[in-house]
């Protein structure tokens, strides 16, 4: 019986000139490294392929790819190259772009089969068989081995009727609607959340309590099993992790400062890594854009397993677009589509982005703001699946509550509201607790006793 595995060096040529010619060859390209391939040659035109994409985001061209050539050779790492071999190269390098790419569906389908098979066999050649204690992280490792490249599957079209059957099964084995870590909120969708890729911003003026919520949101997340990426583009990684820290034990910023309660705060977060929950904060600069975002994942996956299902990017609006748009409301407009683009290629569930009402919408504070208060950029209402506000009127600042209005969204009701509990004037523990049902609808009942009363007073105008 002939067990032999192994993949050719026409293969790994073809892998090659798959990369540059087709338009899943970045995807392809993620999968493997220049110590994968056996001919050394081979390896040296797949590390000069990876500084250029590292550098442009896309493959290069035939001249394109000449010039990067010249220039490594002028690199230390070519001094064993005699001019034999560097003719070599050339020649290789012109019959990838010479020749055209055949069968490409089927290299596309292996590859995910070469990366498994290159990682399959390192775990096992530098396992050994004597330590027993080694046992199941080895069969962790080859596990997650075996399943590189999965995510290179691409959607197809459906067919209404021919496809009726798989649609019903996927949807009873796979749902594609999430619910929020919020009831409430998940009450005014019309199938308990909202599905996988949504973006959900939330407004409020600036320097309020919109960094606060997304802490909170990470919060809920975690308590649903979800890894989490945090990007963070205003405030700074170890401020996000000090108030993620706060909101999760439910102390103050004194309390975690004064190294008295380091044991609890340690005790709380192993058990959210028992759950299976994580968060990944990183701050990144003003105008990276959805491209940034994605390579920084996707080295953290590389090195650490590390695969987010969460998204919150605080904020998007400062983001810039992947087509170098300078224009503010262009380039925002533009980001999101960036984001939700990166967000169903990389299979995100949910993102969440705070985002600044303009100036003349400060006096809707108390009430509700508008499909068009989104500062610098109206458009963001058309790129999104829902939007909030973060509004308080007088009373509910007195009573210590945080009102998340609903603006619009695009699959549920179009008019609602999610209560919760917080020290407005502090927020000392950067917690905010929803409502329960029996406190909700005590509230409920309230709100409408003091609108009788105005209705009443006002002789029924109001």
């Amino acid at each position: 019986m002939d067990i032999k595995f192994e993949f050719t060096l026409d293969f790994q040529f073809d892998l090659i000139r798959f990369t540059l010619k087709d338009k899943r060859g970045l995807k392809v390209l993620k999968l493997y490294t220049p110590n994968n391939f056996i001919d050394t040659n081979h390896a040296i035109l797949i590390n000069v392929i990876k500084g250029y994409v590292k550098k442009k985001k896309k493959p290069p061209s035939e001249t394109l790819f000449r010039e990067e050539l010249n220039d490594w050779f002028k690199s230390k790492e070519s001094e064993d190259l005699n001019e034999d071999d560097r003719k070599e190269l050339y020649k290789l390098l012109k019959e990838l772009y010479d020749k055209p790419l055949i069968d490409s569906d089927e290299i596309y389908e292996k590859a995910s089969q070469f990366a498994a098979y290159i990682k399959v066999k390192e775990e096992i050649d530098n396992f050994n068989l004597y330590s027993f204690k080694d046992y199941e992280p080895f069969a962790n490792k080859v596990l997650k081995a075996i399943k590189i490249g999965n995510d290179l599957k691409e959607e197809k079209g459906t067919y209404l009727i021919s496809d009726i059957h798989t649609r019903q099964f996927n949807r009873q084995d796979i749902n594609p609607i999430v619910p929020t870590p919020f009831r409430q909120i998940n009450k005014l969708t019309n199938a308990g959340g909202y599905d996988k890729g949504s973006i959900i911003v939330v407004l409020d003026k600036p320097k309020q309590l919109k960094t606060t919520l997304m802490v909170n949101v990470v919060r809920g997340y975690l308590r649903m099993k979800r890894k989490v990426a945090y990007f963070d583009l205003e405030n700074g990684q170890d401020n996000i992790a000090m108030r993620l820290e706060e909101s999760v034990s439910n102390l103050s910023k004194h309390e975690l400062l004064s190294g008295e309660q380091d044991s609890k705060v340690q005790r709380v977060l192993r058990k959210y890594k028992r759950l299976g929950g994580e968060v990944f904060i990183k701050r990144v600069p003003n105008g990276t854009t959805a491209n940034g975002l994605k390579a920084i994942l996707d080295d953290e996956h590389r090195e650490t397993g590390f695969k987010p299902e969460i998204l919150i990017i605080d904020y998007i609006g400062l983001m810039g677009s992947i087509s170098g748009n300078e224009n503010d409301a262009l380039r925002i407009s533009e980001a999101y589509t960036d984001v939700a683009n990166l967000a169903l290629e990389m299979g995100i569930e949910h993102i969440w982005s705070p985002h600044h009402v303009k100036n003349e919408a400060f006096c809707r504070e108390k009430t509700k703001y508008q499909g068009n208060d989104f500062a610098k950029c109206i458009e963001i209402g058309r790129h999104v699946h829902a939007v909030y506000g973060l509004n308080r009127n007088d009373t509910e600042k007195d009573n210590g509550v945080v009102r998340m209005e609903l603006v619009m969204q695009r699959d549920g009701q179009q008019d609602g509201r999610a209560f919760f509990w917080g020290d407005i004037d502090g927020l000392k523990t950067q917690r905010l607790t929803e409502f329960t049902k029996l406190e909700r609808e005590g509230y409920n009942i309230q709100i409408k006793g003091e609108r009788n009363e105005k209705n009443k007073d006002s002789g029924g105008d109001i």
